[in-house]
């Protein structure tokens, strides 16, 4: 376990490193690389070298992974089940070995899929119109702004009609109801994996307010916000 103030930079890593925050100060830690902040609770694995700096004050626990393969950037995990057993082992009185080692299991496991379903990812956009993969790309990496089917049929060099008749021949579904999923999908992410206030994340991901997230979210998932993170 080591603390952490802000311009501090993380410890040198000469292999994978699993780091749990224990306590932040502020909204949470940002890593260059990672996507959105660390909060308090969070998992992240950590690639080899020393570029990383800490933007807010707090506690990390970190493991080095041993033979675990490294990731290229910062790779989030998001499960709750690996973070509450990392902090039974080191409040335990007992073997932290006994739960650890059966914990960097299922860290292998869920690595392992994450990194298969985003080669997937990538290997289906590979086999799209590259016009409408560049939309798509636009498109997750700007949930948060304001995104028009003109603006997106100019970066896939078409015309709005027919970018959005492409659009819907190739993915099955209408540009604004894809952009709504995405953003639903984005906005569930963030409520099992961070803090945010339910406001913040409607806003952040593109919702002109929290009402509008929680009509749109339970439509997409049958609940409201609230309920998924209670």
């Amino acid at each position: 376990m080591f603390k952490l103030a802000p311009g501090d930079v993380w410890p040198q890593r000469n292999a994978c490193e699993l780091v749990l925050v224990l306590d932040c100060r502020a909204k949470g830690f940002e890593l260059r690389g990672l996507d959105g902040v660390l909060c308090v609770g969070e998992l992240v694995l950590l690639p080899v070298g020393n570029d990383l700096t800490a933007s807010a004050k707090g506690r990390v626990l970190s493991l080095t992974m041993g033979d675990f393969a490294a990731p290229s950037r910062p790779e989030r995990l998001s499960d709750q089940l690996i973070a509450l057993l990392m902090k039974r082992a080191w409040a335990s009185s007992f073997s932290s070995r006994d739960i650890l080692e059966p914990t960097f299991q299922m860290v292998e496991v869920l690595a392992a899929n994450k990194r298969r379903a985003h080669q997937e990812h990538l290997d289906a956009q590979g086999r799209l119109d590259p016009r409408i993969t560049r939309a798509l790309d636009h498109i997750d990496a700007h949930l948060g702004e304001n995104l028009t089917v003109a603006k997106l049929a100019e970066i896939a060099y078409l015309s709005p009609g027919h970018f959005s008749r492409n659009f819907k021949s190739v993915i099955g579904t209408s540009v604004w109801q894809y952009v709504t999923e995405r953003r639903c999908k984005r906005a569930k992410e963030l409520l099992e994996t961070t803090s945010l206030p339910i406001a913040e994340i409607a806003f952040d991901c593109g919702f002109a307010h929290q009402g509008h997230l929680t009509r749109c979210f339970k439509d997409s998932f049958g609940m409201t916000p609230g309920s998924l993170r209670s």
